[in-house]
């Protein structure tokens, strides 16, 4: 429970039952330590920056590849209008706007002025 309040894994309660779930660091850990973030992390996570492509390419089997599945995915995307985009967000009930992570560490590592 201490690991997914510091962002370290996902972690959801239904009911009486409580799952949890490993995140990968990018779209996944970095981005929960948006509330944790200083200028310590900041520099080690540029020190780490180098090093994360090649945990997902170089071993053997690959962690994100490609895999053929020999059948058609249909695409049902489709760019909306942005009256249509507006539409939504003013239906909903509610959304969040979350500060950038990424800004955040290049403001406490003086990249930005």
């Amino acid at each position: 429970t201490s690991m997914v309040e510091r962002g370290q894994l996902w972690g959801l309660t239904l009911g009486d039952v409580r799952l949890y779930r490993m995140l990968p660091w990018i779209f996944g850990i970095f981005e929960m330590q948006l509330p944790h973030i200083d200028r310590e992390m900041a520099e080690l996570n540029e020190e780490y920056y180098p090093h994360l492509g090649g945990q997902f390419f170089r071993g053997q089997p690959q962690q994100f590849q490609i895999i053929p599945i020999e059948k058609e995915i249909p695409n049902m995307q489709e760019a909306l209008p942005y009256e249509q985009v507006s539409s939504i967000i003013e239906n909903s009930k509610s959304f969040m706007v979350q500060e950038c992570i990424c800004k955040k560490e290049k403001h406490l590592l003086d990249h930005f002025r």
